[in-house]
């Protein structure tokens, strides 16, 4: 089975929308983040192996809701998608909106600088932008030992600054426990943030 490059998350989002409408659905709205959105964004070139929906958006009022569990219509389509182009039958779920944090937990800029495209007169992808993506990329650098985190952290070159902030407010909105400090003050290291490492381990919630 296929792996997602660019080009076949496009051709494949594209030929859900196209599923999606010939049968009639209504407009449906995703919030992408993960490999897809990163390849969306153009910050890093790997593959994917799936497109991480971890919300639902409104039409009316650009609401942000809850994705889990995605309408079996939308299911149904999906696996019809995976046929026609040899990929995994759940290459497009909400498994990851399941397991992460209340998305109202991240700070007012997660959803800056985020990009829109359409696939079809009614069906839209917000993908997470660059902000967004830092700080999901760094709950899951801590949260799992996946060396995919650390190495789509490098290619969004995050800053010293940036990743000092990011940390303080895992910490302080207990994100994730003090235990994880050293964890933390690791992966800052391995992204060459050595000087923040002093200033995360001394921070108290």
């Amino acid at each position: 089975m296929s792996l997602l490059d660019r080009d076949l998350v496009h051709d494949a989002l594209s030929l859900l929308g196209e599923v999606l409408r010939a049968r009639g659905e209504p407009p449906l709205h995703l919030v992408v983040s993960g490999g897809a959105a990163l390849l969306a964004a153009g910050l890093v070139t790997r593959v994917t192996n799936d497109v991480d929906v971890i919300a639902r958006r409104g039409e009316v009022d650009g609401e942000v809701f809850a994705a889990h569990p995605l309408p079996a219509q939308v299911k149904e389509a999906v696996a019809d998608v995976a046929r026609e182009l040899d990929l995994r039958p759940n290459w497009l779920n909400a498994a990851t909106g399941a397991l992460m944090i209340d998305l109202a937990r991240f700070p007012p800029d997660f959803l800056a600088d985020t990009v829109e495209k359409e696939y079809g007169p009614n069906f839209k992808i917000t993908y997470i932008g660059r902000p967004g993506q830092l700080y999901l990329k760094f709950y899951a650098a801590v949260a799992r030992d996946e060396p995919r985190d650390l190495a789509d952290l490098r290619a969004m070159r995050v800053t010293p600054a940036e990743a000092l902030r990011i940390g303080i407010w895992m910490l302080a909105d207990e994100v994730i426990s003090v235990g994880n400090k050293p964890r933390l003050c690791r992966i800052a290291t391995e992204l060459n943030c050595h000087e923040i490492v002093s200033d995360i381990e001394r921070f108290l919630p």
